[in-house]
């Protein structure tokens, strides 16, 4: 349906490659492909048809503890330019511990690169209309990726120290979002990949964001290197909400987003997103949510 296909990716799954390639190119084998250069000059999350505006086949699996829901689509080769055909699931579970938990399979039968990531915009406050300035936010990570004017990884680390990205105690999201800060202005507010500390692979506490008027808490944990944090920069009240009249506006909500480093395919320093015939790719992320 359209009303799917825009560019704001509400509660998507993103890929094939969730985050920026830089010029649209990759390379494997010494075969360069050339992607979609759908924000210009640069490949933005999988192309302009990627797996966020794909309608993927739905199954309600019988043996599961919990209730789910598995999502399934196959990815044609050459699909948005990426090459190889690859089969993808993901199951959304609920908890008893009020989890939304995540995880995501996917094969292929050609060497491709694959990076998944979930793309659900949070307001805790309840009002979609409310800026999400006054949310604590905490992320455990020393280091974002410092970017260049198209928020392309040069390739370098930052430290968050005495920076606005210094979120390792918990701070207010509006408290620094309009500093006098290079990296902050280039993405017209907070959408960076912070590089977690936690071991990659490892699954653990990535962020927390928490809601002082409503007492609201949500915990994200995940496996994966990476967290794009964006703060709803673009949104420009041209969504509206379903049986409402909210239109949703910039920063009115943020997005925490796990997921390999944005331009991995054209950095050899970054974990590899290549993923090859007889491989799984295997990627799982849960939001925790409760109060205090």
């Amino acid at each position: 349906p359209s009303l799917y296909r825009g560019a704001a990716y509400f509660g998507a799954i993103v890929g094939r490659f969730a985050n920026r390639i830089g010029g649209g190119k990759l390379v494997l084998d010494a075969v360069q492909y050339q992607l979609p250069i759908n924000l210009p000059p640069n490949h933005l999350h999988g192309g302009k048809l990627g797996f966020g505006r794909k309608v993927w086949e739905a199954k309600i699996p019988f043996h599961s503890e919990n209730p789910c829901i598995e999502l399934h689509y196959h990815s044609r080769d050459m699909e948005e330019g990426y090459p190889g055909n690859l089969e993808i699931k993901t199951t959304y579970s609920l908890t008893d511990e009020n989890e939304l938990e995540m995880v995501t399979e996917a094969t292929t039968d050609k060497k491709t690169v694959i990076n998944i990531t979930y793309h659900p915009y949070f307001n805790l406050t309840g009002k979609p209309d409310q800026l999400i300035f006054n949310h604590e936010l905490e992320i455990f990570a020393t280091h974002i990726l410092e970017t260049d004017e198209g928020m392309i990884p040069t390739g370098k680390l930052r430290h968050v120290e005495q920076t606005p990205f210094d979120f390792r105690i918990p701070k207010r999201i509006g408290l620094e979002i309009g500093a006098d800060d290079i990296d902050l202005q280039q993405g017209n507010g907070y959408d960076h990949c912070f590089a977690l500390d936690h071991p990659d692979g490892q699954f653990s506490l990535a962020a927390t964001a928490y809601d002082p008027v409503s007492g609201r808490l949500m915990e994200l944990f995940t496996d994966k290197p990476g967290l794009q944090l964006y703060t709803a920069n673009w949104l420009n009240h041209s969504w509206q909400a379903k049986g409402s009249d909210v239109r949703y506006g910039p920063r009115t909500a943020f997005c925490l987003e796990p997921q390999l480093y944005p331009d991995a395919p054209n950095r050899p320093e970054f974990k590899s997103p290549v993923l090859s015939p007889g491989e799984v790719y295997l990627t799982r992320s849960t939001f925790r949510f409760g109060v205090k």
